[in-house]
């Protein structure tokens, strides 16, 4: 039998071993099976315990229990098939979703920061470009996440040219709440990796308050890794010296006020002392990087180094986040680089542009043309030891 793993639900962020499985009824005999007040989905909806299929509990001494014999699905007592669900909260889990280890990754970062943008060309460039190249394949795993990639993040992007719309708050827009749930298969068959993906989009205003966060985005303090976009235009320094040539976000924003908020909300959860540091992978990428080019050296690194193209070079990584960290400490001073220094034990800077040029009026004249949009995501994944031996 197949060992047990640790699975995280993408949608209440608690975790089980899958020795435990539980499952909702699917029969519509409500004579034989009656409906009951499910308390777990109304606390999880803040609302009253609604009223659904029953929820029944299966528990195995080893393996995986949710694992159910070739044509014999498993069935609730009154007969009917089960439809697996999380053992906590009791929402639907994505398809196969307890059959590889789940790897969260949280996106924080300030206000037009390019978050989206940035959670829609990732996606688009690991399914079609990076995917491929490590001989792997990428899938979303749940409708929610099939129906919001496919009819209203891709067409707008890469069908009619358009930006993607700054995400609402997670008071006012639930769907924040719901991840974008993805397998990553990658490598040669029978040998290869698989990783569930679960990206988080947060708007930037749900980050400037430690209470919203504490209430809105309790997910940052189990994810598996953090990534960080900031955005070189709302720097002072670099505003100006861009001033006039482009289009600039309305406000700067204190991008080190925010990543303290998020420490001390890590620190909390985590129940980590101070002097001790954070081991949870954090990713400092710089977008919109081909605005700041202007003011960059000709052979920079993110530019002249050659990209990650089916296998992951760590010298390439290394020699990017020392010139990127180097261009922040000179836009905002060593502040901010000490504090991650302090607080995080893996950090790495990363240098990207998820459009590839700055939109006009929130229209890409030339397409989508991402750069090195990856490089954050394949780091976390060789951290993880997720990509296949090199």
């Amino acid at each position: 039998m197949a060992r047990a793993i640790d699975v995280l639900c993408p949608y209440c962020f608690r975790s089980w071993q899958t020795k435990v499985a539980a499952f909702r009824c699917t029969g519509s005999d409500e004579a034989r099976c009656p409906r009951e007040e499910d308390e777990a989905l109304g606390r999880l909806r803040g609302e009253a315990a609604p009223s659904a299929p029953r929820v029944f509990t299966l528990e195995g001494r080893f393996g995986r229990s949710f694992e159910a014999k070739k044509g014999q699905p498993v069935r609730c007592r009154c007969g009917a098939p089960g439809r697996p669900v999380c053992p906590n909260c009791h929402s639907d889990l994505p398809q196969r979703f307890a059959e590889a280890p789940s790897r969260s990754m949280a996106l924080i970062g300030t206000k037009a920061s390019g978050k989206s943008n940035f959670i829609a060309v990732a996606l688009h460039e690991l399914e079609y470009r990076v995917g491929p190249r490590f001989g792997g394949s990428l899938m979303l795993l749940d409708d929610a996440s099939r129906t919001r990639v496919d009819k209203e993040l891709m067409p707008r992007l890469y069908g009619e040219g358009l930006v993607l719309e700054a995400s609402s708050s997670a008071r006012t827009d639930a769907r924040i709440r719901e991840p974008l749930v993805a397998r990553l298969t990658l490598g040669p068959a029978g040998r290869a990796s698989q990783s569930n993906l679960v990206f988080f989009d947060s708007a930037g205003e749900d980050l400037e308050s430690l209470d919203v966060l504490e209430r809105e985005a309790r997910y940052i303090t189990q994810s598996d890794g953090l990534i960080l976009l900031l955005d070189p235009l709302q720097i002072p320094a670099v505003r100006d010296e861009l001033a006039g040539s482009l289009e600039l976000p309305p406000q700067p924003v204190d991008a080190y006020q925010m990543l303290g908020r998020v420490a001390a909300l890590l620190r909390e959860a985590r129940g980590i002392p101070s002097g001790k540091q954070i081991d949870v992978p954090l990713a400092l990428a710089v977008s919109k990087f081909d605005a700041v080019r202007p003011l960059l050296p000709e052979a920079h690194p993110v530019f002249s180094l050659p990209a990650h193209d089916g296998r992951f070079d760590p010298q390439v990584g290394r020699s990017i986040s020392a010139a990127v960290r180097s261009d922040v400490s000179g836009w905002v001073g060593e502040r901010l680089d000490a504090f991650v220094g302090q607080e995080f034990s893996r950090i790495s800077y990363f240098g990207l542009s998820a459009l590839g040029e700055s939109p006009v009026d929130s229209r890409l004249p030339n397409g989508v043309a991402p750069h090195r949009v990856e490089d954050p995501i394949l780091w976390m994944l060789d951290s993880w030891k997720a990509l296949p031996a090199r």
